[in-house]
């Protein structure tokens, strides 16, 4: 600070503190105004592409989109609440148990009742929260490195956004919903670490939902809240033997020296970094007290939902989900080498979150980084702009700590994923990767305004006009987006006019079969359309897992037995005595059909067990073939009515 200033602390909203010289209030002042617009600039053009995605689906989709798979079950339970049964726990995933907590479902429902209870509410509610999520991070990034931070901060989350396309932004599926939440919670961690208090409860909230979302996020989310809660126990301690020494002290911040660089009078608000940022109040233990009883409040509510299932059910969810990660069913685990690859391959000199979602691993359907990953030279970048940052002070050294601790994390929860590592759970890898090269970006920035006194008059609106043309190409691809799940949704809206017209009257219970499990990513649509349109619908009782417990067939009120089967079984099912074949869809046409099964079952015969890279190549090109190219789960559908059901009482 230059000398001769007087400093004037005024408190805002609890925590702000704004550092100003009297001699240039006006220039302050401006210059505070001008930032708190760009902000708001930059915020609205990160939102855009949610509001013209929002537009889409409610203008463009309407109620022609009928969910499959998972997001057929995500939007069946956001419909229970309410309901007599409301969700205790979250969306199934395997064996007998499912994810840990029903929050996402809770979280989607008023999208969903608003939506008029369309299929497109969830996805509606999915935007609101990666929105909502977006704008924390800017919220975050704005208390701690003021508009630079802010800037970087949300070029970075578009880029990421751009390289995982329109539809990730909008699904309510698990695995996607988490991403930039996750992002947020790494943000709060490390504002903990500086003395913001007020993080504390927002971390347990979305801390919450991480871990009740997808089981995953139990071994990602506590430890950055755990983290961040030490960050605000070593800030109380410290202000405790500050004030025992000088009781003067407890009335004010005492932030460190400004950092080796000059800082323009008109900057309005430092922080300990000197980067632009607020100087928290003093974490006092009444002050932690309050914020971790807030906590501990949130953390009741939220998690009530999973305890009352415990009390209720024996075994609980949560007792299934120890005793099968315990299991040998479970499958074993993976090496930390492999956990090393998978992180650090975000940071070679083409990172995945930045360019081009890399496909899978065609066998395995694992991430290609679980065998090989290229070297991640960039990672001497992030450990160069680390150094920087290092010594701008306590804020530095704080976000510096946050994002290894993140990539340790993700390392270990990788290497602890048991079973296959499906690339599809990975995307919040991707977060590690947004975050390291921030801290390239912000030590870079630090250091050109170090150097070139006017260089921010420079990078401000190279950096606005950047994320400008990010978020326009979003926009174009969020309203090129259309339908979700475009060929599924189309096969089901073909089937559902010739089911609901061969099902008879009945006051009694639809037994939905799917077939063997051939057709259980579509039975779940089935089941879904049927209840929007008053029938009763139950599912066998090996099913309950997957559709709850409510949904269990009770056989004297079972009158109708509807099965759906997909592929190669059709024709297996429809062999079996008493179905009648009501509804069916075909990708391509019958003769075509049956020419490309029969290529593909003679290329199996020759393969055996053992196939070479070419068989499998040309194996997924027939499955392709099959599908028409338009990305359909299926090939062939096929919906029958069992005419000999129920079976008479003495059968």
């Amino acid at each position: 600070m230059a000398a001769g200033t007087t400093e004037s602390l005024l408190a805002t909203q609890g925590d702000l503190l704004v550092e100003a010289a009297p001699a240039e209030t006006a220039a302050p002042a401006a210059e505070g105004g001008r930032s708190g617009v760009l902000w708001w600039v930059a915020v609205g053009l990160v939102l855009v592409p949610f509001v013209v995605s929002a537009l889409v689906l409610i203008f463009g989709v309407g109620g022609r989109y009928l969910p499959a798979a998972d997001q057929a079950l995500i939007t069946m339970h956001t419909r229970d609440v309410g309901s007599s049964h409301n969700p205790l726990v979250g969306l199934y995933s395997r064996g007998e148990w499912s994810h840990p907590g029903p929050m996402e479902f809770y979280a989607l429902a008023p999208f969903y009742r608003l939506a008029g209870e369309r299929a497109i509410g969830v996805y509606l509610g999915a935007l609101t929260i990666n929105a909502a999520a977006v704008v924390g991070l800017a919220v975050v990034a704005r208390r701690r490195g003021g508009l630079p931070l802010v800037l970087l901060t949300l070029l970075g989350t578009t880029l990421m956004l751009r390289t995982l396309g329109a539809d990730f932004a909008r699904d309510p599926w698990n695995c996607f919903i988490t991403t930039l939440p996750y992002a947020l919670l790494v943000l709060l961690a490390w504002s903990m670490w500086c003395g913001e208090v007020w993080a504390l409860p927002w971390a347990a909230a979305v801390g919450t939902f991480l871990a009740q979302t997808h089981v995953g996020f139990v071994l990602l989310a506590p430890p950055l809240v755990l983290w961040g809660l030490v960050g605000l126990a070593l800030a109380a301690r410290r202000h405790s033997r500050e004030t025992a020494a000088d009781p003067a002290a407890s009335d004010a911040p005492a932030p460190e020296p400004d950092p080796p660089r000059p800082v323009e009078p008109a900057t309005a608000v430092v922080d300990q970094t000197g980067a632009g940022g607020v100087v928290a109040a003093p974490v006092t233990w009444r002050r932690l007290g309050r914020a971790g009883a807030l906590s501990l409040a949130v953390l009741a509510v939220l998690w009530l939902p999973p305890i009352i299932d415990v009390i209720r059910h024996a075994p609980s969810n949560f007792r299934v989900i120890i005793e099968w990660f315990g299991s040998d069913d479970a499958g074993g685990g993976h090496t930390l080498a492999q956990g090393w690859r998978v992180m650090s391959a975000q940071f070679w000199l083409k990172p995945e979150w930045l360019t081009d979602k890399q496909s899978f691993n065609p066998v395995t359907g694992e991430s290609i980084y679980m065998l090989s990953a290229p070297a991640p030279l960039l990672l001497a970048l992030v450990a160069g702009a680390g150094a920087v940052v290092w010594r701008w002070g306590r804020t530095g050294r704080a976000y510096v700590g946050t994002v290894v601790l993140t990539f340790l994390v993700g390392i270990v929860a990788v290497a602890r994923t048991v079973g296959a590592a499906f690339d599809y759970r990975l995307r919040w890898t991707f977060v590690a990767g947004l975050l390291g090269l921030l801290l390239v970006a912000w030590a870079g920035w630090g250091l050109a305004t170090r150097r070139w006194a006017r260089a921010e008059r420079v990078l401000v609106p190279v950096a606005l006009g950047a994320l400008a043309v990010v978020c326009a190409v979003n926009t174009v691809t969020a309203a090129s987006a259309g339908t979700p799940q475009p060929a599924d949704s189309a096969a089901m809206n073909l089937i559902m006019p010739d089911v609901l017209a061969a099902l008879p009257e009945t006051d009694g219970q639809v037994v939905v079969d799917d077939g063997l499990q051939t057709g259980a990513w579509y039975a779940r649509t089935l089941v879904l359309e049927l209840e929007r349109h008053g029938v009763r619908v139950a599912v066998p009782a090996d099913r309950t897992a997957v559709y709850g417990k409510q949904r269990q067939v009770d056989p004297p009120q079972a009158t109708v037995r509807l099965v759906i089967a997909a592929d190669e079984a059709v024709d297996k099912i429809a062999a079996l005595p008493g179905l009648r074949r009501v509804a069916g869809w075909e990708a391509v046409p019958d003769a075509t059909r049956r020419r490309l099964e029969a290529e593909r079952d003679r290329l199996r015969d020759v393969a055996g067990i053992y196939p070479t890279r070419a068989q499998l190549v040309r194996e997924h090109q027939i499955e392709d073939e099959l599908r028409a190219g338009e990305g359909s789960h299926a090939y062939r559908l096929v919906v029958f009515i069992d005419d000999k059901f129920p079976p008479p009482a003495d059968g």
